[in-house]
């Protein structure tokens, strides 16, 4: 193979993988353009459960942006339980559940279910579902952090 032959190939390899990056990145640009109708679609939904979980007592403050929603309650030993919902902490374009917590000692935690959402296998009922479960876990765990 000569040198004008071989260069040819990386030239090759070289605009096949440009040409991928910017497809790749396209993607995401689209996908982060469809989450930001999602988040305004469920900001009045996140606002009555936060008026209703202060008219009960519990600590809420609601943070977000046209990228997320941070669902964040508070013990009263000022430990927390705080539901995200955003883009992934690998900025593909896909999002994505993070509950952060703090333990009985106080130690700060985060997890997640392991799923990433796209346009195809999102629903504005799941954001919903995963709240309410949030809800009800925080309350679950008030004991050992003194209440709410």
């Amino acid at each position: 193979m000569s040198r004008d032959d071989f260069f040819g190939e990386i030239d090759k390899s070289i605009s096949k993988t440009k040409a991928a990056e910017e497809g790749r990145e396209k993607r995401i640009a689209q996908i982060r353009e469809d989450f930001k109708e999602i988040i305004p679609r469920l900001i009045p939904t996140v606002q009555e459960y936060e008026k209703e979980l202060i008219g009960r007592g519990i600590k809420v403050n609601v943070e977000s942006s046209d990228s997320h929603i941070t669902f964040k309650l508070r013990y009263k030993d000022g430990g927390h339980n705080d539901l995200y919902f955003g883009e992934s902490k690998h900025f593909d374009g896909s999002f994505c559940f993070i509950t952060y917590f703090t333990d009985d000692n106080g130690k700060r935690y985060e997890s997640t279910n392991g799923t990433s959402y796209s346009e195809k296998n999102w629903n504005d009922q799941e954001y919903v579902e995963k709240l309410e479960s949030h809800i009800k876990s925080f309350i679950l765990y008030s004991e050992r952090h003194g209440g709410f």
